[in-house]
């Protein structure tokens, strides 16, 4: 019973005695906290002229622009280049400040970074309950003169910031965004094979550069002087200004922020110094196919996709290129949705150094399967020759899925092939690549092309 009275006497006393020790970091953290949201809110206002964003979504990589304008009532205005619509029309939403584990900025009510979270699959081509796996809530980082750093609480992605000035912040309102984007995209219409330098060691270095606009991802590539070749990925997002990189691309050395673009015939990649490298133009591709597509190598996967939604899965080729393989496509895909199943990606990988994959993912129902078939094969020269035709590999899902799959098989069994590069006469083209019949080059299997695990 002492022992209880003299507990509660030491809380008692502890009640009335003021915070006479020395505080770890000099104020209470109720204050820190206040100090800290304050610091946010005040950064936020600061942007008299609204703030350029870009953020990347987990589910593809892609990435995406914006443009926010904050005011100390809790309201966000915004566009963005989710698509025409978008980023023409601006839209006012709300947002919070509060202090969970740390500062953060939350999107309270629906605005077009919500789009990105939305958990409906068919709102935004992802899938259904996660979206793009993109967040609404965000971690408050750090800060700079004119950039706020964010990072989402859930996916962890960077939100950036930066100030947009007042010429800019008219032609947002003035509906400029959309021309910006249209000019940038319609750049690659007259420009091929484009490449920027960079000096590395003395030896100037042509480093290509492409834009899958569905994707929303940009890809480097070079030779090195040793001939190993090295590449980069990234998302982007579009600015009023250009394109930049939710995460800068990282290239021999050198870490690129954005491409700008100071007319409609003239684009310059800017790095993290501010440095300026004009955009140039190749007679040809500036590598070979081999060099960068193997099991090892920068691309090992040919493969189309399209909105992985169960009622509405439909793998699609790439647009603009023209090739008799585009009947036997078109027929496989009728074959598995005349059954009530439909495909939403088809893929051919160089798995190994000599296992090939097929693989076929599709829907029934609201069920996600794996069709997959393996060859042996063999590279040589660019050209890949098949052999040893294995059915489901992973499971009996392409035994079972036979009669769909139908032609098909046939045609992969129709080479060899040449592996080689695929034009599109679509503006701004991703990445393509193709499997060419030695026997009928006119009659390529084709697609985006990836590093795949």
């Amino acid at each position: 019973m002492k022992k209880l009275t003299y507990l509660f006497l030491l809380i008692s006393l502890a009640g009335c005695v003021k915070h006479d020790v020395s505080l770890v970091f000099d104020k209470l953290p109720e204050e820190r906290m206040k100090e800290r949201n304050a610091e946010l809110q005040n950064k936020l206002l600061e942007g008299a002229n609204g703030w350029k964003a870009f953020l990347r979504t987990s589910a593809q990589g892609s990435g995406f622009g914006f443009y926010m304008k904050f005011n100390k009532d809790g309201e966000v205005q915004m566009y963005s280049d989710w698509n025409n619509s978008s980023a023409a029309t601006l839209k006012t939403s709300t947002y919070r400040i509060m202090y969970v584990m740390n500062t953060q900025l939350s999107f309270d009510t629906y605005n077009y970074i919500s789009i990105m979270q939305d958990p409906q699959g068919s709102i935004n081509g992802g899938s259904t309950p996660n979206g793009l796996q993109s967040d609404i809530e965000f971690e408050y980082i750090r800060s700079s003169a004119d950039t706020i750093l964010l990072r989402g609480k859930k996916y962890q992605n960077y939100l950036y910031l930066m100030k947009a000035s007042a010429s800019e912040a008219t032609q947002y309102s003035n509906g400029a965004y959309t021309t910006a984007i249209s000019s940038f995209n319609n750049y690659f219409v007259t420009h091929n094979n484009n490449y920027f330098l960079l000096n590395v060691g003395g030896t100037d270095i042509k480093v290509g550069i492409t834009f899958d606009v569905t994707g929303k991802k940009s890809t480097v590539q070079a030779k090195k002087p040793d001939n190993n070749i090295v590449a980069d990925t990234r998302g982007y997002g579009y600015s009023i200004d250009g394109a930049y990189f939710t995460d800068a691309i990282q290239i021999l050395g050198y870490k690129i922020i954005f491409i700008k673009m100071k007319d409609a015939n003239t684009l310059v990649a800017i790095d993290e110094n501010g440095k300026e490298y004009p955009i140039l133009q190749n007679p040809t591709p500036l590598t070979d196919f081999a060099d960068v597509f193997g099991s090892t190598k920068t691309y090992n996967s040919i493969y189309c996709y399209g909105i992985a939604y169960p009622s509405t899965a439909s793998a699609t080729l790439p647009t603009g290129v023209t090739s008799d393989f585009n009947t036997e496509f078109n027929a496989l895909i009728s074959r598995f949705s005349s059954t009530s199943r439909f495909i939403d990606t088809l893929e051919f990988r160089l798995s190994n150094s000599n296992t090939a994959l097929v693989r076929i993912w599709y829907w029934s129902s609201s069920t996600h399967y794996l069709a997959d078939a393996s060859f042996t094969y063999t590279y040589t020269n660019g050209t890949i020759t098949l052999s040893n035709y294995n059915a489901s590999v992973s499971n009996g899902n392409w035994t079972s899925r036979i009669t769909q799959i139908g032609s098909f098989l046939t045609w992969l069994q129709s080479g060899p092939f040449k592996a080689d590069w695929v034009a599109s006469t679509t503006p701004s083209s991703p990445t393509l690549g193709g499997l060419y019949k030695t026997s009928a080059p006119g009659d390529f299997m084709y697609g985006r092309l990836r590093k795949a695990n």
